[in-house]
């Protein structure tokens, strides 16, 4: 129960820091598509592209500019998921000091004399509505018996 318990945990928290990564990346292939577009004519599109079509339409400035761009980016990325890992590694530190300090054998023993009161509470609720029927079924026979 406790390692189905932590990694779900783990694994919520893997996804929280993981979702801007994510974002990222779809921004990314966003611009991606955009240069794409930028460098295309206005006739049909290649699905590829060759060294003559790149030699007529994006000049070699060009191509260092969405070279270093691409670079920057990719940089700023992977020094975002070391700092998120960073961090997450720090969250997953204190998440298992403060698990060494939950007694989850004392709990479950906990749960386990809370069922057994709610379960006895529950049998001595319908013997006293049974007995409560009988009563009031005694209540209307002597009625019965009082009108006749």
């Amino acid at each position: 129960m406790d390692e189905k318990f932590f990694k779900q945990i783990m694994k919520e928290a893997l996804k929280e820091e993981l979702e801007p990564v994510k974002k990222e990346i779809e921004l990314l292939k966003k611009e991606i598509n955009s240069i794409k577009q930028e460098m295309m004519t206005k006739g049909e599109a290649k699905a590829f592209a060759t060294k003559e079509d790149l030699r007529t339409f994006a000049t070699k400035e060009d191509y260092f500019n969405f070279e270093t761009r691409i670079s920057s980016t990719l940089e700023n990325i992977r020094e975002g998921v070391r700092i998120s890992l960073f961090e997450v590694e720090q969250e997953l530190r204190e998440i298992k000091s403060k698990l060494r300090f939950y007694d989850f054998d004392y709990i479950t023993r906990l749960n386990d004399a809370v069922i057994k009161a709610l379960k006895e509470l529950h049998e001595e609720k319908t013997f006293i509505v049974h007995h409560i029927k009988e009563l009031d079924d005694r209540l209307v026979k002597i009625e019965q018996k009082l009108v006749s």
